[in-house]
């Protein structure tokens, strides 16, 4: 509740100074839910929290924005924007990089979010950027053609990138094993403040038990918008091959729950 206030005070430029409180307070009580999980019990609906966790830091950067703290709001939208690359985050983080005369940033922003999840859903965010993108005059509305002079990877394919990450593999494939490759469901926790993450496999390959050790130190790319205490979770598949030196993590989205659901917990699981 505190959050739908603050967000609709800050979309309505009004009463923001109240906004700011009561987004300052739905971001508080968010994090201290997430430093009381641990990993080796998060549920389903803990990873879904994410998302939520991601509004609130939406709301505050939004209302900080609109307050004029631009430093503060970047700060804010761009880690919601790393957690959650929804289109509203996007154009939100759009106007910030505008307001600082980061245009190519800004330009950069504007493409990714025009193909994120839930545009469909958001036509008005759709206008905005749109009108944000014609305004900077980078980039124009793409037309799925390439021009191999300027190629640029898909907005798509960028946001798939996101959300993957390269580990050292660490499981071994014997000499005489017919298995070329092998997955595993791993869930991770990425503490603020800690240079290393926790990682637990939760369901797959076995065999692939090695590699919470290489996810524990891998550059996940979150940034946080202040040093307040705050836990995120995340879960996603591991797959490695023989043949190649490294394996791939994939992230769910963080609100993608049929996926999320097969993070749940499960005793004979191994704690790491």
């Amino acid at each position: 509740m505190l959050n739908a206030v603050a967000y609709e005070y800050a979309n309505s430029n009004r009463r923001l100074s109240e906004a700011v409180d009561y987004a300052s307070r739905a971001v508080g009580e968010t994090s201290s839910q997430t430093m009381n999980v641990k990993l080796d019990s998060a549920t389903s609906d803990d990873f879904l929290n994410m998302s939520v966790l991601a509004a609130v830091w939406d709301t505050l950067g939004w209302a900080k924005f609109r307050s004029g703290d631009t430093a503060s709001a970047e700060n804010y939208i761009q880690s919601a924007w790393s957690l959650n690359p929804s289109a509203v985050v996007g154009e939100h983080l759009v106007e910030i990089y505008e307001k600082l005369g980061k245009r190519r940033e800004a330009d950069h922003i504007c493409r990714l979010a025009l193909a994120a999840p839930g545009l469909a859903d958001e036509h008005d965010t759709k206008e905005k950027l749109l009108a944000a993108q014609k305004r900077i005059g980078i980039s124009k509305p793409e037309s799925g053609t390439v021009d191999a002079r300027s190629f640029r990877p898909p907005a798509v394919a960028e946001l798939s990138d996101m959300r993957t990450f390269h580990l050292p593999r660490k499981a071994e494939f014997p000499a005489n094993s017919k298995t070329a490759s092998k997955i595993a469901l791993f869930t991770i926790a990425i503490e603020n403040g800690r240079s290393t993450a926790q990682a637990r496999l939760v369901s797959g390959d076995r065999e692939l038990q090695p590699e919470a050790q290489a996810l524990a130190t891998v550059d996940y790319r979150q940034p946080f918008p202040d040093s307040s205490p705050v836990r995120i979770f995340r879960a996603g598949w591991v797959s490695c091959s023989k043949y190649i030196a490294d394996c791939t993590l994939i992230f769910f989205l963080v609100n993608d729950k049929p996926s999320l659901d097969m993070a749940k917990p499960k005793p004979d699981s191994a704690n790491h």
